[in-house]
């Protein structure tokens, strides 16, 4: 059995003879790397992938075509350009339109991450002059025989991405004026969604019908530790009709594993998204208030379940480590539908010898466990 089929199986709760070695998929901070070098960690090894092979780990691929992710597929892209730099700081507009903010050299203990200073839709005509650039009949595409060529036999799981009903138009929007949009303009909001809905179903029927595809991975990154930036009702409203008729669509093409990658806490609208098609689920975010074992009591084989490592516990002793590991592992990986990892990006309080036993406490469980069947 291969990590595709293993996946495949997971997320159907069937059995398999292990879970993927997914354990830090969700990746590593460069501060932690840079960290891990001074513990012993070869100069050579630099980027995710170097360090994923390091500890032995598979890869979670996505299909190189321009499907979008964590921002919208632009086709073609804005044009990146540095606006104004400092010593310090930089402003730059990337692919998406985006005007972003970074700081040149982050604080070792800091996220490196970009901040958000100005999106480029503001208005219906904003929408209106750069959404040529998202033509669902005018897309520049891959090589399609070079890529049968590379995955039709590929041991490992092909993700198609989507940049999700919310994420699509906060990235066009921005936070504030989208959340304020659902109640001072719900029809703009619509027509973003309903070009959402005509751009992905052309998208996944023209990349699924010429590529294996083994799973949907939709970003929506929607939540925070108190709950979700909508209500239900708007959920209910905005999204559900979009993931509907879209999922619906996905599947008549012949994929059924659609899943949801969103940090913070998702339980008020989680039912929404199983109702709606969404059968997987990741990375439950443990600071967030997600808890894998109460969302298994709850829904049951309705949802697979993917991560759940309190990624905080990792810089704790072994014996916090092994409380995390195994008051969740065992049983979930025993119920099926689960692949264990940590909850996001490994911050760099947590030391090599802590995620060498981190990794090797949960194979020598989920291993075990399943070999013994």
């Amino acid at each position: 059995m291969d990590t595709r089929q293993r996946f495949i199986n997971i997320c159907h709760f069937k059995s398999v003879d292990r879970p993927p070695r997914w354990e830090a998929t969700m990746g590593f901070m460069p501060q932690t790397i840079e960290r891990w070098r001074k513990e012993g960690l070869s100069p050579h090894v630099k980027t995710h992938r170097d360090v994923e092979e390091y500890f032995g780990m598979e890869p979670r691929v996505f299909l190189p075509v321009n499907s979008g992710f964590t921002r919208p597929p632009f086709d073609p892209p804005f044009k990146r350009e540095v606006l104004w730099e400092s010593g310090e700081v930089v402003v730059f507009r990337e692919e998406s339109g985006i005007i972003c903010k970074a700081y040149k050299k982050p604080h070792e203990t800091a996220t490196p991450g970009v901040m958000w200073v100005e999106h480029p839709v503001k208005t219906r005509e904003g929408w209106e002059k750069i959404k040529w650039r998202l033509d669902p009949d005018n897309r520049k595409w891959p090589d399609w025989k070079n890529l049968r060529e590379k995955y039709d036999n590929f041991p490992y799981p092909l993700a198609l991405t989507i940049c999700g009903a919310f994420g699509f138009p906060r990235c066009l929007l921005g936070d504030k004026r989208l959340l304020l949009m659902y109640y001072r303009d719900p029809r703009f909001v619509h027509e973003i969604l309903e070009h959402w809905l005509e751009l992905y179903k052309k998208i996944c029927s023209t990349v699924i019908r010429n590529v294996r595809v083994d799973y949907i991975l939709i970003w929506e990154d929607m939540a925070w530790k108190k709950g979700p930036l909508v209500s239900p009702r708007i959920f209910k409203e905005f999204i559900s009709p979009y993931y509907e008729e879209l999922i619906s669509h996905v599947k008549k093409l012949g994929v059924d594993i659609i899943m949801v990658d969103s940090d913070g806490n998702l339980e008020s609208v989680l039912g929404l998204f199983i109702e709606a098609g969404v059968n997987a689920m990741m990375p439950f975010e443990i600071a967030a208030g997600m808890d894998p074992l109460k969302i298994r009591r709850e829904y049951g084989d309705a949802l697979a379940i993917m991560g759940g490592i309190d990624k905080r516990v990792l810089a704790e002793l072994k014996k916090a480590i092994e409380r995390e590991v195994l008051s969740k592992v065992p049983k979930l990986v025993e119920e099926g539908g689960y692949i264990p990892f940590v909850d996001h990006n490994v911050p760099p309080n947590v030391s090599l010898d802590n995620m060498k036993y981190y990794i090797s406490l949960v194979r020598s469980i989920t291993e075990r466990n399943l070999q013994s069947d």
